[in-house]
């Protein structure tokens, strides 16, 4: 076996310790590089819009609901449990 010569260090060249210049701003940052405060707006005016629409939205929503034909509960068990005994 031949003996191992010790590797120099290599000294980097100036075109390795150039940062990356990629566009892309990595997971979840925008892409133009700056900072995240415009989704971060973006996002509470979403969550805004959405508590409101829930605020004053919710005597339509509940009155809808309470039109809904929902069977009475107590009467669908008593149907199924005679339908079972039946059965037997």
């Amino acid at each position: 076996m031949a003996p191992f010569k010790a590797a120099e260090p290599k000294a980097p060249s100036a075109r390795e310790e150039a940062a990356p210049t990629s566009s892309d701003g990595g997971l979840g940052e925008p892409s133009t590089g700056g900072s995240s405060e415009p989704s971060n707006t973006k996002n509470l005016v979403w969550a805004a819009i959405c508590v409101a629409i829930l605020y004053y939205g919710w005597p339509i929503i509940e009155a809808v609901i309470l039109i809904l034909p929902i069977p009475n509960a107590t009467s669908v068990v008593d149907t199924i449990k005679a339908a079972g005994n039946s059965a037997q």
